[in-house]
């Protein structure tokens, strides 16, 4: 399997790992795109992306950046194209999560030293993702396959990077975690933004929640 990490990328691929989590937002005004980042921050959570299938996600990506990017990784998600990935990259993303296995945006992130995270569902998709470059993969819907699943591709791989995403909750993010895990994707699962109304409070307290669930599931780990 290809090492391509670069300086930049190994750095991202360390926050994340240190935040737990990357933090899904999908479908919420523009206006709100600051304020849920501000209130992540405040829950301990510095990684987060807009989903391309967003309404003025490219300005969203681009808001977030001019307003926190000292202080969070922001990223692209559902990235379907390598023009996508291009927009998204001029717009100021700087790490690249999809849905799906496509190598050629794993090329064009390894080229600028960002993280790439695709998509991958069997083993054959997650080994050829690796190969490909891949920063870390993202094994989606993992709802669909149990946190075991996990668990059994790390005999034939070995440690291999894995960002479980779908259906990821408070109450089944430790199992994960404990399966290997390098980090969660967590969107609705977390919150359901739309119904938000202005509470973002509720954003940091719930990222709070998450934050300690892994923190003690890596405890649980290193106590065995």
């Amino acid at each position: 399997m290809q090492t391509l990490q670069g300086t930049r990328t190994a750095a991202q691929i360390a926050r994340t790992r240190a935040a737990g989590m990357v933090m899904i937002i999908r479908n919420v005004p523009p206006d709100w795109a600051v304020p849920i980042g501000e209130a992540l921050l405040a829950g301990g959570a510095d990684v987060m992306e807009i989903t391309l299938n967003t309404p003025n996600a490219l300005e969203m990506i681009a808001d977030l950046r001019a307003n926190l990017g000292e202080h969070m990784a922001i990223g692209a998600g559902t990235v379907l194209s390598v023009e996508e990935a291009e927009r998204a990259y001029s717009a100021g993303a700087e790490f690249f999560v999809s849905p799906h296995l496509d190598t050629g945006i794993v090329a064009f992130a390894n080229e600028r030293d960002c993280m790439v995270v695709p998509g991958a569902f069997t083993p054959t998709e997650v080994f050829t993702a690796l190969r490909a470059g891949a920063s870390i993969v993202k094994v989606f819907p993992v709802n669909l396959l149990g946190p075991r699943f996990l668990r059994e591709l790390q005999g034939p791989f070995g440690s291999i990077p894995l960002l479980p995403t779908g259906g990821i909750t408070v109450d089944n993010a430790a199992d994960y975690i404990e399966n290997g895990a390098l980090a969660l994707g967590v969107g609705a699962g977390l919150l359901n933004w739309q119904s938000l109304d202005g509470q973002f409070e509720r954003v940091t307290a719930n990222a709070k929640a998450m934050r300690a669930v892994v923190r003690q599931a890596r405890e649980s780990i290193a106590a065995t």
